[in-house]
């Protein structure tokens, strides 16, 4: 009985432990992500770098504020008053469904310029902090090791580049809570995480879908090699797809339509792993084709390091064991590279794909960003292998921590400009990317109109206009969605110019014309009901 209850307080301070390392670790992401990115861009009430800040950000902001003051519906992540009389989906406009979702519900308490971006960052921070602790703590059971494997995850270089252009993507937990699952295989909830990451994935952003897919299969593989209940293999895979096909038609992404064939533009270049594009003191940037920054996937020097000491320490038993992965990990990693294979500026192969597969592709045409999982595998099987070679003895175990300790130093060193750069940006005044001007139009004159249409023209007035509209609960025209949605509200846009020629303008609608042939067609057709300001010329039809 008494060594029962040794034992039991064993247990129980071995938990508190690991609790204490994981919010740690937790909390090490969000002061690091709250020092570079600022408390002030974290500030909801702070929406000036969401509409100045450049990347995706506008896009994103525009597309929940829209969403926020539209009618619920049967569509509930699609609104009409965006793109209208059309409509748009927060899934298209990148605007992070889940957290649209749930800040809507609240809409009424919320002030008028609220953003949710900063929240979501750190947030992810967080998250990513603690799930790398969660998998360091499952590798190791050693709290050092843990911890210095988080900090490795946190300064992912890539998580920090998103944190700038497109704050969805940031949640790289997902990817790391996916690889927690596929590590606790032998569970028997396994197959209920598989399901909530389905959902996370598909509330948050289906990109990091065939991410969590390619662990998935991995895992599948190692529990068949490894001669696991069928039932329990199929149970999973039953788990994943049922709530994947469920959230696909309830939540309407099967009302989007496909994006032309791009695949192969957003490509990874073979040099990315090693290829700093900049954020490197160590490592010369290497060449890589234009539209390949979409590929970025930088390991960080400490790491490299970390990767080629480690497989001094891989034993043949142990390649044996990871043989069956090959294949997998070297057709996803193609689908990363795209069909056309290049290494800084050179073209090594081409492979021709037939039309239907090149659209299919095309569903993720950024295919750059599928190789993100391989950071968190290269750091996580580094450490796992140094970390059970050395635990035979405690010099050895003393040893290892020196070495794994030097690497995370090397890898903050490396990127410590990098760093640098990222703060200075968060930091400085924002120069915009919405063009500002006064929209000098009394709404108060014209209380029965309800809708706003632009013209095409300069696309910084046009983001400019299309907050003029949501600022007065009008719909707008136009929309910089990632996709197109089908007719939901069976209705399609008429474009401005077409308008003025047939002269068919509604009465309903301001029309503000912003491009040269237009305010001639404007002037000419609707002599009466044009008013010219500064920088455009509005109609509303008498």
């Amino acid at each position: 009985m008494l060594r029962y209850k040794k034992i039991q307080q064993l247990m129980e301070r071995k938990l508190s432990t690991k609790w204490l390392i994981l919010i740690l670790c937790a909390f090490t992401g969000m002061i690091y992500i709250s020092l570079i990115f600022g408390t002030h861009n974290i500030n909801p009430n702070n929406t000036d770098w969401v509409i100045k800040g450049g990347g995706d950000y506008f896009q994103h902001y525009i597309g929940w504020r829209f969403f926020r003051i539209s009618p619920w519906t049967k569509h509930f992540l699609f609104m009409q008053n965006l793109n209208y009389p059309e409509g748009s989906s927060v899934i298209v406009t990148d605007s992070n469904p889940l957290f649209c979702l749930i800040f809507k519900l609240f809409r009424p308490f919320l002030p008028q310029n609220f953003q949710f971006n900063g929240i979501w960052i750190l947030l992810n921070y967080g998250l990513i902090g603690f799930f790398s602790g969660c998998i360091g703590w499952k590798l190791s059971r050693d709290r050092l090791f843990t911890c210095t494997l988080s900090i490795f995850t946190i300064l992912n270089p890539v998580i920090l580049q998103r944190t700038a252009i497109h704050d969805t993507l940031t949640a790289h937990w997902l990817i790391l809570y996916a690889i927690l699952a596929a590590l606790n295989w032998k569970s028997r909830h396994n197959w209920l995480h598989w399901s909530i990451i389905t959902v996370f994935v598909m509330l948050i952003h289906s990109y990091f879908l065939p991410m969590v897919s390619f662990i998935l299969l991995l895992q599948l593989l190692w529990m068949v090699q490894n001669r696991d209940n069928w039932i329990r293999i199929l149970l999973i895979i039953t788990s994943f797809f049922i709530p994947l096909t469920l959230i696909y038609f309830i939540a309407g992404f099967n009302y989007i339509l496909p994006q032309s064939s791009s695949y192969g533009e957003l490509s990874m270049n073979l040099n990315a792993f090693f290829n700093p594009d900049g954020s490197s003191v160590f490592l010369p940037n290497r060449e890589t084709f234009p539209l390949q920054y979409e590929g970025f996937n930088y390991l960080g020097f400490g790491l490299i390091v970390l990767i080629v000491f480690s497989l001094f320490h891989l034993k043949p038993e142990q390649i044996k064991k990871v043989l069956i992965f090959i294949f997998p990990v070297v057709l996803y990693l193609l689908f990363a590279l795209s069909n056309t294979i290049t290494f800084d500026q050179k073209v090594l192969a081409t492979f021709p794909l037939s039309t239907k597969m090149e659209q299919l592709l095309s569903t993720f045409r950024s295919s750059g960003r599928f190789a993100w999982p391989f950071y968190y595998l290269f750091l996580f099987g580094s450490g796992f292998l140094i970390y059970r070679k050395v635990t035979v003895s405690k010099r050895r175990l003393n040893f290892a921590k020196i070495i794994i300790i030097l690497c995370l130093g090397l890898q903050i060193a490396d990127l410590s400009e990098f760093n640098i750069s990222f703060y200075n940006r968060f930091h400085q005044e924002k120069s915009s990317e919405v063009q500002e001007f006064s929209v000098d139009i009394p709404m108060e004159a014209f209380p029965s109109v309800k809708h706003l249409a632009v013209t095409d023209g300069d696309s910084r007035m046009i983001d400019r206009l299309a907050l003029f509209a949501v600022e007065n609960d009008l719909s707008f025209n136009r929309s910089a969605n990632a996709r197109k949605i089908y007719p939901i509200y069976e209705r399609v846009n008429d474009s401005v110019h077409d308008q003025l020629v047939n002269r068919a303008l509604q009465r309903d609608t301001i029309y503000i014309i912003i491009n040269d042939e237009d305010k001639r067609l404007a002037v000419e057709n609707y002599p009466n009901d044009f008013y010219r300001t500064e920088y455009f010329i509005y109609i509303i039809k008498q």
